[in-house]
């Protein structure tokens, strides 16, 4: 990381929401074990404020770094290489989550005011991403803190998030919903649905959901008039559409 600030600074969140689709009970899993490594990972090269936190909740090195020949205490190199590769990932999860890992910094610096005859105090903010940015963040223990608040709301709204998904496998309408979703989710991957998809296309899917729904509803009345003993007339019915 670069050289620590030789001036008192102050770091404060700027709050940036964004929406995405809710994750899935396996994806949440995968997501908490990605930000617990990425966690771990940055308790180990801290500038030495995360020792009490490795001494209490980190995994050992053994274990968060792949198999290599060297001593695995002086694998700096490779954490740091392993740091670099989850960042990517990382700025995903927490995106994805909705919230915002921007942060800025303010520290001060003393320059002489020629009218008051006085040094006095001007402050200089800095953004910074706590992700993207972890190498140039200040080196200052409030820098780690605000790291490991952000990574801890992330691991928190997983695990609630995971907790409503698992409940959700055992939804009907959450895998009727899926089914549904899957003609949108081909033009998302096409990248045929955006600002200027044609609305007939929206339009022609909308119809189509709806169609599918009436066919759903039809084959959930046919198998329950069916156990019930009773004779639908779907002619009639029909022939008045």
């Amino acid at each position: 990381m670069g050289t620590p600030p030789s001036d008192s600074g102050r770091t404060e969140r700027i709050r940036v929401e964004r929406r995405h689709p809710l994750p899935g009970y396996f994806e949440c899993r995968r997501q908490i074990e990605l930000l617990q490594r990425f966690q771990d990972l940055v308790r180990y090269q801290s500038w030495g404020y995360g020792k009490h936190e490795v001494a209490m909740f980190a995994r050992p090195l053994e274990e968060l770094l792949p198999p290599h020949g060297g001593d695995v205490k002086d694998s700096t190199a490779l954490l740091r290489q392993e740091t670099l590769q989850s960042i990517p990932r990382v700025t995903m999860a927490l995106n994805h989550a909705g919230l915002s890992a921007r942060m800025t910094y303010t520290k001060y610096k003393h320059k002489y005011d020629m009218e008051k005859q006085e040094l006095v105090e001007t402050p200089v903010s800095t953004s910074y991403h706590a992700i993207e940015d972890y190498y140039r963040l200040p080196e200052t223990f409030e820098s780690f803190e605000m790291l490991m608040e952000i990574i801890n709301k992330g691991i928190g709204y997983y695990k609630y998030r995971m907790n409503a998904a698992f409940w959700e496998l055992f939804n009907p309408l959450v895998w009727i919903a899926k089914l549904l979703h899957m003609p949108l989710f081909v033009l998302e991957r096409a990248e045929l649905l955006d600002e200027k998809t044609p609305s007939i296309w929206l339009k022609f899917f909308e119809w189509a959901l709806r169609g599918a729904w009436l066919v759903i509803l039809f084959l959930v009345a046919s198998l329950l008039a069916q156990r019930l003993g009773v004779s639908i007339p779907w002619e009639v019915i029909l022939s008045k559409l």
